[in-house]
């Protein structure tokens, strides 16, 4: 079993479901800090309605409509001043949101996505009704407003989710959740199983804010409290790249050319001196295979990190000195000079062959 959001497999098994179905034990990631359900034998997953208080609670499908007023608090000033045409509905359910949505904004444009067809009979208008799990639809619209209440914590692909959801979204994306975190609350009676069969994923405040902003978004409202996680996020402009590619390419082609000269100057050079090559691996291959360098001439190779025959360690330049040593390196050439100087030995850097 591995984190269903950073994939590391270093977890702790933290409760044992006592009254699960699905044999559940909660497993908590030391990396993410995400807590997971996992299921021992999934295969008993009931679709009967149960109002248990127990581990087995579910299929009542009234969550969302509990949740109704805290969305329209958290969404209706955007739905007032924002361009919102188009909306989808992660998990529509009853409709209630949308329902609201169809009735005080006709100008907006509904989708929905609801796989329990019990349910999704709608009396108000809407454009297009996805009957299936949001894990098997691939979403082309670009919605001004992605509504997912209540659905998250079913979900196990959870990048696939934030994939669909920054490819999907242009503006706003609303998410509400169990919190987690009101497990830590001990001025209560604890009397109903917060990890029911139903939900995979309990998330906190902190792991819920680190997946919304890996995917590029910004939390631009918190109506959080300690039974849900409710978050407004918007969409960041896409970051660009600071890095000039086209420059890259360019300029990779024409300083190896600029090699060929610096080979030759050094091949010249080998002709009328014991010259010594310090740095025998990339700047080395590349003066060989595109400057055309005369690695017979050279008069041995130093190279204090590399174990491969011909290729000595410093020690060689004292009980061998040569006439001069040529540097090829970039962060190391000043530690490479001082180690010469303490010899007495003269030395020039690739960039003044």
């Amino acid at each position: 079993m591995k984190c269903l959001w950073c994939n590391n497999s270093c977890l702790s098994t933290v409760y044992d479901v006592k009254t699960s179905k699905i044999g559940a034990s909660i497993q908590h990631c030391n990396r993410c800090n995400l807590i997971q359900s996992h299921y021992s034998a999934i295969e008993n997953k009931h679709r009967y309605k149960s109002i248990s208080s127990d581990a087995d609670w579910g299929n009542v499908r009234h969550g969302k409509g509990v949740r109704l007023n805290k969305s329209i608090e958290c969404l209706k000033k955007i739905l007032d001043e924002e361009n919102v045409t188009r909306m989808i509905d992660i998990g529509s359910n009853r409709g209630h949101f949308c329902k609201w949505v169809s009735e005080n904004y006709s100008n907006v444009v509904i989708d929905m996505i609801e796989p329990d067809s019990n349910v999704s009979n709608y009396d108000f208008k809407y454009e297009m009704l996805i009957s299936d799990r949001i894990e098997n639809v691939d979403l082309n619209n670009n919605y001004d407003l992605v509504y997912c209440c209540q659905t998250l914590e079913h979900l196990d692909k959870l990048h696939d989710f934030f994939d669909k959801m920054y490819k999907s979204c242009k503006k706003y994306l609303f998410i509400d959740v169990p919190n987690v975190e009101i497990l830590k609350k001990r001025d209560q009676y604890n009397i109903e199983e917060f990890f029911i069969d139903k939900h995979t994923i309990h998330l906190s405040s902190d792991v819920l804010k680190n997946m919304i902003t890996q995917y590029g978004f910004e939390v631009v409202n918190d109506c959080s409290d300690d039974y849900n996680l409710t978050i407004v996020c918007k969409k960041q402009e896409p970051k660009k790249l600071d890095i000039d590619m086209n420059w890259y390419a360019t300029s990779l082609q024409d300083d190896r050319k600029i090699l060929e000269v610096k080979a030759s100057r050094l091949n010249e050079m080998m002709k009328t001196q014991k010259v010594t090559i310090y740095g025998a691996t990339r700047i080395y291959d590349a003066l060989v295979r595109y400057g055309n360098l005369n690695t017979s001439d050279v008069y041995y190779l130093v190279d204090d990190f590399l174990e491969l025959p011909n290729i000595y360690k410093f020690d060689k330049l004292r009980e061998d000195p040569p006439d001069t040593v040529v540097i090829l390196a970039r962060s190391s050439i000043d530690i490479i000079k001082n180690k010469l100087t303490e010899i007495n030995l003269s030395a020039t850097t690739f960039e003044v062959i």
